[in-house]
């Protein structure tokens, strides 16, 4: 038998050795999901105690009161500590009532196997002392054994003084031996009690068979198997967290099923944890569930155990914010470096963006004067190419006609069909409609625009939209780009000092400055 748990055990800790990151991962996240479900399991051991309770309700039978009242005190054991405090004490009064001296002694110890559990070390002693083995009922000295042997195990644990902690040392595998004596062989407590006494005797190898005894004896998820659990975890040495890590998981899943408040895995694992950089995750354990649990359960040890863990976490959170505030102010230097940058691009951008669109205006402006330039030209080439070919037919005619006449010898007729022809003001005229009518053609608002530019009350009103007065005709030839008053009037057929009359009286009546007028003339569109 031994060489098989021999055997079991080399294979679990060569398993929990090749334990990997990734399993550590997959095992938190498995006591992640548990914890999520903790409310679950609470309100399950809720629905199990208020039945419980309705039963002790209905019954008025001392032993069966007394009976249910222990089976409370048993199932808050481990849920909160005032609870199983008021149930126990209710017996330790009913029994007084009665005079059931055993029934009353069986409270008192187990209340001060309660105190032990919750760390009132003093109210245990004050107990165990009304009491030996000599003057406790022989079917109450495992209990009895049990109490004072687990009160001479956390007195020595929690001891300051060596001749105290010797003392109680020895005493407690006194107490033990006599303990084993009413314990039942290969029982889950009798494998605990030979698990604590290899520990005593630095045999790990043997200590850690006995744990892998007592969890094959218990059932996953109950409270024996939570403790055995983590009784196999912290066979692990430091070194290997992994292992312990695995073992702490169980326990306090195991835990969490049974709806246990008072506990010391799951604060255990945020050591690990925390110790591993998962710094979020174990201050989450310890905040949300460690403390207030231990405040629930109201005992005085584990509370003192657990915030001895707060100060390091604060470091570590500080540390963890220099950091980040480090890196933060990187990452701000960083970024306004680049935002001075992007603000010197920006401009850059804006200004080429101006000068761009100031070059498109002007390339606009530009094309569009050439555009007017290009159509004026194309308007004015086909009126002096039709003006022109008509002067040529009528010349070739005229000329034909003429030598008929002159061929004949009638050139008395000749001066008379000369004297009949029309005067040359006629073909000024004529010359006047085409002109206004091409020009108003090309510049249809140009009337409007030309007004615009004058002082009110001076507006040219035409007599016929399609011919343009004199004043207008003259500055339409400004407009065309013909600026010699000369030029206009040879023309127009007008004399110099009409033209220079007209220009004069206009700029008169300038709504801007004389000097710029002609220049917004030579702008209309």
């Amino acid at each position: 038998m031994r060489k098989l748990i021999a055997l079991f055990l080399a294979a679990a800790a060569a398993v929990s050795a090749g334990c990997s990151a990734d399993d550590s991962g997959t095992l938190v996240a498995g006591l992640d999901n548990t914890l999520l479900l903790k409310q679950t399991y609470d309100d399950s051991f809720n629905d199990r105690v208020d039945a419980l309770r309705k039963v002790l309700g209905r019954e008025n039978d001392y032993v069966s009161v007394f009976h249910l009242n222990e089976r409370l005190a048993e199932e808050f054991r481990s849920y909160s500590f005032d609870s199983t405090k008021m149930y126990l004490n209710r017996n330790i009064s009913l029994a007084q009532e009665v005079g059931d001296r055993e029934g009353m002694t069986s409270a008192e110890i187990a209340l001060a196997m309660e105190y032990v559990q919750a760390g009132s070390y003093s109210d245990a002693v004050a107990i165990m002392d009304k009491y030996s083995a000599g003057n406790v009922p022989g079917k109450l000295r495992k209990q009895y054994f049990e109490a004072a042997h687990t009160l001479a195990g956390e007195m020595m644990f929690y001891s300051s003084d060596l001749q105290i902690y010797r003392y109680q040392f020895s005493r407690r595998n006194t107490l033990r031996d006599s303990l084993l004596k009413y314990t039942s062989k290969e029982s889950y407590g009798w494998y605990d009690l030979n698990r604590e006494a290899a520990l005593s005797a630095k045999d790990s190898v043997s200590a850690r068979e006995f744990t892998s005894r007592m969890i094959s004896l218990s059932e996953p998820g109950s409270r024996d198997y939570a403790r055995a659990c983590y009784y196999y975890a912290i066979l692990f040495p430091d070194s290997d967290s992994d292992s312990r890590l695995e073992w702490l998981v169980r326990s306090a899943e195991a835990d969490i099923k049974c709806a246990t408040k008072d506990y010391a895995a799951l604060n255990d694992v945020a050591m690990i944890l925390f110790r591993k950089g998962d710094i979020d995750r174990a201050f989450r354990y310890v905040a949300d569930h460690c403390m207030p649990d231990a405040l629930f359960f109201n005992g005085k040890l584990r509370p003192w155990q657990i915030s001895r863990f707060f100060p390091q976490l604060e470091r570590a959170y500080e540390s963890r914010q220099e950091k980040q505030q480090k890196v933060m102010m990187c990452i701000v230097l960083a970024l306004t470096v680049l935002l001075v940058l992007l603000i010197v691009l920006i401009v850059k951008i804006f200004t080429h963006h101006l000068a761009l669109s100031r070059a498109n205006r002007e390339l606009k402006s530009l094309n569009d004067r050439l555009q007017d330039s290009e159509k004026i030209k194309e308007e004015y080439l086909a009126l002096f190419l039709g003006m022109m070919s008509d002067n040529i037919n009528t010349t070739r005619k005229y000329k034909n006609h003429v030598l008929k006449y002159l061929r004949r010898g009638n050139d008395k007729y000749l001066i008379e069909e000369i004297e009949l022809l029309p005067p040359i003001e006629d073909d000024v005229h004529q010359f006047y409609k085409m002109f206004d009518e091409t020009f108003l053609n090309l510049f249809p608002d140009f009337v409007e625009q030309f007004n615009a530019l004058l002082a009110d009350g001076s507006a040219i009103i035409l007599k016929d939209p399609d011919v343009l007065t004199p004043e207008l005709r003259i500055f339409a030839l400004i407009r065309l780009g013909v600026t010699d008053s000369g030029k206009i009037a040879s023309l127009l057929h007008y004399s110099s000092n009409t033209v220079y009359n007209y220009r004069a009286k206009i700029k008169n009546k300038a709504r801007g400055p004389r000097d710029s007028f002609e220049d917004a003339v030579r702008a209309i569109r």
